[in-house]
């Protein structure tokens, strides 16, 4: 998944620290974004999470959300 390019087809939660806080938020559908890195990759880990640039900004999302609600470009 690293290095990959995804437009989602709909409207998918992120997380972002800004000003100090972890916010939660949505990106919208045909939003374009890549992976630029992998987050808690072990055995124990169920739910994987991924850092991914969007609109300039980088964010944390969970990698299976990626896979169900995008596709790649």
């Amino acid at each position: 998944m690293l290095g990959q390019r995804f437009r989602l087809k709909t409207a998918t939660v992120a997380t972002a620290v800004i000003d100090g806080k972890e916010t939660v938020f949505r990106i919208p559908a045909d939003a374009e974004l890549v992976v630029i890195e992998t987050l808690c990759v072990d055995s124990q880990d169920l739910s994987p999470r991924v850092k991914v640039e969007w609109n300039g900004q980088v964010v944390t999302m969970f990698a299976v959300d990626i896979e169900e609600h995008g596709e790649p470009v």
